[in-house]
C-alpha cells in the first residue's frame, strides 16, 4: 500500500528536524573551539597591526574552522526554509481533510466529520511546535507534544518598527515570545540563544509561537537588514 501524504510529510519534516538539530550542534562546538584563548574568535583580524600574522592565535586553524562556520551558516539557512515549506505543505494537506491514519492495531470506529476536523487541527498544531521547539525532539514526536500545554513565556515584544521584519511577520506590542524557533523558556540564557539564533537565520525564516491575550498564535519572522536598526526591527524584553 502506498505511504500516506502526512505519514511522508511526518518522516520528512522529522529527517530534516534532525539535520538540523545536528547541524546546529556542531556550529556551536566551532563557535565554542574559536573562543580558545589560542584562537581567532568568529570575527575579528588575524593580522597584526605590520600586516603579519598573529603570533599569539593559530592563524590556519581559526581560518578553517571560520570558512567551516560559513558553510554551516549558508547551508542551515537553507534547511531551515525547507522545513518551512514542508510545515506548510503538511498543514494544507491535514486542511484538505487527511488526517493520518491510525495505527492498524487501534483502528477506531469510523468519526463523523466534525471530529476528523478537530484531529486534523491538533495534529497540524503538534507537528508546527515539534519543529519549532528542537529540544522536543523531531516532528513526529510533535504530534504528542501538540496536546500538552503550551510552554511559560520567556520574553515580551516592546516595540515593533513600522516597515521591519518584525512587523512584516505580524508581532504585536505586548505578544509574548512562547518559541522563538527552538528557543523556549528552558534554554533562552537571557535572550542570548535567541539572539545567535537570529543573527544565524538572517535571510531565512523563524517559525515563532506568540501568545497574545489568552490566545496561542503561529508566525514566521524572516531577519534581514532594513532600512531600521537590527535584523527584527523590536525590542524584546525578558519575562
Amino acid at each position: 500500500m502506498a505511504e500516506q501524504p502526512t505519514a511522508t510529510l511526518r518522516r520528512e519534516l522529522a529527517e530534516l528536524d534532525d539535520r538540523r538539530k545536528a547541524m546546529e550542534a556542531e556550529m556551536e562546538g566551532i563557535s565554542e573551539a574559536l573562543r580558545a584563548s589560542n584562537m581567532g574568535g568568529v570575527a575579528g583580524a588575524l593580522v597584526d597591526r605590520d600586516g603579519f600574522p598573529r603570533a599569539d592565535v593559530d592563524v590556519h586553524a581559526t581560518r578553517t574552522l571560520r570558512h567551516r562556520l560559513a558553510c554551516l551558516n549558508t547551508d542551515h539557512k537553507a534547511l531551515m526554509q525547507q522545513l518551512e515549506a514542508k510545515l506548510h505543505a503538511m498543514h494544507a494537506a491535514l486542511a484538505a481533510g487527511a488526517p493520518p491514519p491510525p495505527p492498524p492495531a487501534a483502528r477506531p470506529p469510523p468519526r463523523t466529520a466534525s471530529v476528523q476536523s478537530a484531529a486534523a487541527n491538533g495534529v497540524a498544531n503538534g507537528i508546527a511546535n515539534g519543529v519549532a521547539n528542537g529540544c522536543n525532539g523531531a516532528a513526529n514526536d510533535g504530534v504528542a507534544n501538540g496536546a500538552a500545554s503550551a510552554p511559560p513565556p520567556f520574553a515580551r515584544v516592546g516595540s515593533v518598527a513600522p516597515g521591519g521584519p518584525a512587523a512584516a511577520a505580524g508581532l504585536q506590542p505586548e505578544d509574548r515570545l512562547l518559541r522563538f524557533g527552538h528557543v523556549d523558556a528552558s534554554n533562552h540564557d537571557g535572550l542570548r540563544a535567541l539572539a545567535l539564533l537570529t543573527r544565524r537565520s538572517e535571510g531565512g525564516t523563524i517559525p515563532l509561537l506568540v501568545l497574545r491575550g489568552a490566545s496561542p498564535l503561529e508566525l514566521t519572522l524572516s531577519p534581514r537588514h532594513w532600512e531600521g536598526q537590527g535584523l527584527l526591527g523590536c525590542l524584546l524584553h525578558p519575562v
